[in-house]
């Protein structure tokens, strides 16, 4: 978000000034070495450099438990594009400070990702480059099953069978591509 840019910005801002008053204390110590003020500006200076680093990390932690939070309520909320989003966020975040992942953003994210993977194949989009071909097969499986239907219902089981076989044929072209697919796997319980 704008704000914890803004305070990673003046975290920056903070390092560099930290960093040229070191530089100076360095210098101005080279013209006229002081024991007192080099041991008294290295323990400030180190002090400062810590209280910078602390400052951050807490500012970090709060912002990726906010997001994780946020990623939580959104998962249970069925919103899973908006939670994989904010535990995302929370990722990155949590990454400026951090050199090991934190477990609970990663077991959520992988919560999100999981149900972003089962979602996108319940249904084929009209924008997949595949829709026509299996449009076309699931209403071809369709129409094969209600001609199986109707065979049985005439007590013709041999032909029932032989066109219920050819529905599960068309069924299964559609499974190769898209595996969890709802009308197919509703077709095949049928």
């Amino acid at each position: 978000s704008d704000l914890s840019a803004l305070r990673a910005a003046n975290f920056e801002t903070a390092r560099e000034r930290l960093d040229r008053a070191s530089e100076r204390y360095v210098a101005s110590l080279g013209y006229e070495e002081n024991p007192e003020l080099r041991a008294s500006s290295d323990t400030l200076l180190a002090e400062l450099g810590a209280a910078i680093v602390k400052a951050q990390n807490d500012l970090v932690i709060a912002e990726t438990s906010r997001l994780r939070t946020e990623g939580k309520s959104l998962y249970l909320q069925g919103q899973f594009a908006r939670a994989e989003s904010s535990l995302l966020q929370a990722r990155s975040t949590w990454s400026r400070t951090n050199d090991k992942p934190e477990t609970e953003v990663e077991y959520w994210l992988k919560l999100v990702l999981t149900a972003l993977q089962v979602e996108s194949g319940r249904d084929i989009p009209v924008t997949a480059p595949l829709y026509p071909e299996m449009s076309l097969l699931l209403s071809q499986a369709k129409s094969l099953f209600e001609e199986g239907a109707a065979f049985m219902s005439s007590r013709d089981t041999r032909s029932a069978l032989e066109v219920l076989g050819q529905a599960r044929e068309k069924i299964a072209e559609v499974k190769v591509m898209f595996p969890l697919n709802q009308a197919a796997r509703v077709l095949v319980l049928r």
